[in-house]
């Protein structure tokens, strides 16, 4: 989250910025939730943690 101290928003865009980008490859998705590193517990946060799992298993099928 944007005031998390345990996993703060910008070290992790920070490291998917430095992954090298492969020809054949998606590149990384970060996406920021409200509600830090236990967003599961607010309502959105779970909505949107599932509508990402989602999206992720779909993709792979």
């Amino acid at each position: 989250g944007y005031t998390d101290l345990v996993t703060p928003y910008l070290a992790s865009r920070y490291l998917v910025n430095q992954l090298p980008s492969l020809s054949d490859a998606k590149p990384i998705r970060l996406d920021v939730v409200e509600g830090g590193h236990m967003m599961y517990l607010r309502p959105d946060g779970r909505r949107a943690l599932k509508d990402a799992a989602s999206e992720l298993y779909q993709a792979t099928q």
